[in-house]
């Protein structure tokens, strides 16, 4: 089997199980959760097509000109999409959630516009040899500096935004950065090692490990969104300029609950209330705190009034 086919197996086989655990997991609702989420996508399709195209260039005469060029394009737009959301992950952190206006946006993305143009319209060529093969031409030399521009964006942020993002998060970005631009520069150095699923492989797994396990955003014990997700979701809404209220139950006899039926009916206790805010009320709720849970509302101040009376109705009977 072809060197560069067991690296895309391996990465396949690495990616559908961090996948599998990430897309079962609850997400937050913020922008950074969205552009990690991308991200995530941008991989998986990515290697779908890295296995296409690499199947391609040892048949190539199976295929017409234009599927061979259409599958790259994909190819490297996958690989463009991938970088782009990452970057955006880290402006979204770096900012606490808030949006990025138009105009900075656009600037921002200038290079990825005329990366695309070039992907588009660039020369695609190939160099197939016998026990290997790999495409050149302007459209692999313009996705290389996009990398390149993006990386040190990224890089740059990682200092500009050290305090929000907290260093030791911004250490995790660098490493995960600087292992995605050494995979990078071997292949371009070596381009019969194609290594570029493997090293987006990497990159995930050493992201998602540091910065954004979900079970992280989970309470231990019961499962339950914690305190750390409540703020991240709140520092969303802000951002973005939402109005909502935010309705907070304190439970006093957790301690009283806890002597008498142990840690499983604490548990039990509070996941009953939270299910019914959840399933009945139709109401995401976050463990804030020991005893307490918060859940948020985007509704009118009679609706939020109506909403606690019917909490308060529901305390008054047993669980």
């Amino acid at each position: 089997m072809d060197l560069n086919a067991r690296f895309q197996i391996a990465s396949t086989l690495v990616y559908l199980v961090l996948a599998f655990h990430y897309f079962r997991s609850k997400k937050q609702d913020t922008v950074s959760s969205k552009c990690f989420t991308g991200f995530v996508i941008s991989i998986g399709v990515n290697l779908v097509f890295d296995f296409i195209t690499l199947y391609e260039i040892f048949h190539i005469d199976r295929f017409s000109q234009t599927v061979v060029r259409i599958t790259h394009q994909i190819f490297y737009l996958t690989i463009l999409s991938t970088i782009l959301c990452l970057f955006l992950y880290i402006e979204a952190l770096g900012r606490s959630e808030q949006r990025r206006r138009y105009l900075y946006l656009s600037i921002k993305l200038l290079p990825s516009i005329f990366a695309v143009f070039v992907i588009l319209f660039g020369d695609l060529d190939f160099n197939i040899q016998k026990d290997y093969a790999y495409s050149y031409g302007s459209m692999v030399n313009m996705l290389y500096l996009f990398l390149i521009i993006y990386m040190v964006c990224i890089l740059v942020d990682t200092f500009i935004y050290r305090e929000q993002i907290t260093p030791i998060r911004c250490k995790a970005i660098q490493r995960g950065v600087l292992i995605w631009g050494i995979a990078g520069a071997v292949e371009y150095v070596f381009p019969r090692y194609l290594i570029t699923s493997i090293s987006f492989i990497l990159l995930f797994l050493y992201l998602y490990l540091c910065m954004e396990n979900p079970n992280e955003y989970l309470t231990e014990d019961t499962g339950l969104p914690n305190e750390r997700s409540l703020r991240a979701v709140l520092a969303d809404k802000l951002a973005a300029g939402k109005s909502f209220y935010v309705i907070n139950i304190v439970l006093h006899d957790l301690n009283m609950i806890h002597g008498q039926f142990g840690s499983n009916g604490l548990k039990s206790y509070i996941e009953g209330i939270s299910k019914y805010l959840k399933n009945e009320l139709n109401y995401n709720n976050y463990q804030a705190g020991r005893n307490r849970l918060s859940l948020l509302s985007e509704g009118d101040y009679d609706e939020i009034l109506s909403l606690v009376k019917a909490i308060e109705r529901r305390f008054q009977q047993p669980w």
